[in-house]
């Protein structure tokens, strides 16, 4: 049997590439398109490139709507890291107060410039406003090495929290 190659290659168009490596640019990126357009399959591209470059990427599957898997899974994206006992100890941080001490926790931790990809995907299949609060105060505070991807079939963040996200943001 000849072995066909060419039928596991992805194509991805130049203008998508172009746009995907702005990524490293931004704090936040949300990627939002319906279901079958392909915005795992661009990103996961765009990671595997930046991992043979040298950077840390994790990928968190959101799977439902619940919030205790959802921040037991956030966690183990720290998985490896002196952070990663603490965060696994703490509740979900629902409140500003909790989300303060875990922005401290994340900003003491991340010192290295080596960069660190957080892949978020399906992130509608979430509807507590905790974990947008907690992603929006993470892209608004976090080291400038960690850069969120957010992938949903729904937009991420509302338009007032776009516009103080400012260049944070790439859409």
């Amino acid at each position: 049997m000849k072995s066909r190659p060419h039928l596991n290659i992805t194509y991805i168009s130049e203008r998508l590439k172009k746009a995907l490596c702005d990524i490293s640019q931004y704090k936040v990126t949300t990627v939002t398109a319906p279901m079958g357009y392909g915005k795992t399959t661009a990103v996961s591209s765009f990671l595997k490139e930046a991992e043979a470059e040298g950077a840390l990427v994790r990928r968190q599957s959101i799977y439902g709507n619940n919030v205790s898997l959802f921040w037991k899974s956030f966690c183990r994206l720290f998985f490896g890291m002196e952070i990663f006992e603490e965060l696994s100890e703490l509740p979900f941080p629902a409140d500003e107060n909790s989300r303060s001490f875990f922005l401290e926790l994340v900003n003491e931790s991340l010192t290295e410039d080596r960069p660190f990809y957080c892949f978020l995907d399906d992130l509608h299949l979430l509807s507590d406003p905790a974990v947008f609060e907690l992603l929006f105060s993470l892209a608004l505070h976090a080291p400038s090495c960690l850069h969120l991807i957010l992938v949903s079939r729904n937009p991420v963040f509302s338009p007032g929290e776009k516009l103080l996200l400012g260049q944070r943001v790439l859409e």
